[in-house]
């Protein structure tokens, strides 16, 4: 553990015995280590920088050998969020949650996971990263720096959402929380900005391309000096009165369309039921009221 701050604890692996909280205290295999108000960072042995947020609480799985063999993961987060740095030339880092396992290869990379909401989060702030349900061994869904996805068991998805462009104020809420200098945090806010900046320059016009509306190819049907339109080839012999009888023209029209949140439509369905409850309660009451 290279920094702590607030309340942390260290447990062994049958979470029975505290370890000594203490600057670059050991962390056994399987350890578990738990923060409440604070923060904690931990530099794992195969180069990877950890770094948890308040009400984080997690397992560091041995997966070299020893009686917490677990394979290929090296992180299990039960609830909070999680910092994860994987230096290049190092093996790729896999967190595993309760639903989710995300991996990153290089780069850096946040994991959070919700377990009243059943949802794993995951948000590329350098190179990309990968998550995946991981009772599904297919569908992983790849994640490009400056997005985020998710996968939430609640809404009873298989596969995580599609990718989307961090927004500066989720970003802003995640780095608050999170022990990171401030080096990070202006590296990880570049990215995101960078990939906003794509974002909006994809949604542009395309360079070179007239509009629909604009004199070009799209005249197939240009106007005579008078101004009537000449219709060429349409309908049987080229007879444009077959599709426009009496050489009548096509008039614009405004049409009104009323939408509506469908829970206000519930909302209003549901005090009529009631109010027609009531009602009929009502003339129950008086009839047997009449009756004596």
């Amino acid at each position: 553990m290279d920094k702590f701050d607030g309340e942390v604890q260290v447990l062994d692996a049958t979470r029975t015995h505290l370890v000594d909280t203490a600057l670059k205290t050991a962390i056994p295999c399987g350890g578990w280590v738990s923060v409440r108000d604070g923060t904690a960072e931990i530099r794992h042995r195969q180069g990877y920088s950890f770094k948890l947020g308040p009400n984080s609480f997690v397992e560091f799985y041995d997966n070299r050998g020893g009686q917490q063999l677990t394979g290929d993961d090296q992180v299990v987060l039960y609830r909070g969020s999680l910092w994860v740095d994987a230096p290049q030339g190092n093996e790729p880092v896999s967190v595993v949650t309760a639903n989710a396992r995300a991996r990153l290869t290089h780069g850096t990379a946040v994991v959070i996971y919700s377990p009243d909401d059943e949802e794993t989060q995951l948000l590329s702030l350098a190179h990309q990263a990968s998550l995946h349900n991981r009772f599904v061994g297919t569908g992983a869904v790849t994640v490009k720096e400056g997005e985020a996805t998710s996968l939430n068991m609640k809404l009873k998805r298989a596969v995580p959402e599609t990718p989307a462009v961090v927004s500066m104020a989720s970003l802003r809420r995640v780095l608050k929380e999170l022990p990171i200098e401030a080096r990070e945090a202006a590296s990880a806010t570049a990215r995101v900005r960078k990939r906003i900046e794509r974002l909006f320059a994809e949604s542009g016009r395309e360079k070179g391309r007239n509009p629909a509306s604009a004199r070009g190819p799209y005249d197939r049907h240009p106007a005579s000096a008078g101004g009537t339109p000449q219709w060429r080839g349409v309908g049987a012999g080229g007879d444009a009165s077959i599709l426009f009888p009496e050489g009548r023209k096509a008039q614009a029209r405004k049409a009104d369309v009323l939408l509506e949140d469908p829970a206000v439509i519930y909302e209003r369905r549901k005090r009529q039921e009631q109010d027609q409850e009531k009602d009929r309660l009502i003339r129950a009451l008086s009839g047997i009221k009449s009756g004596h």
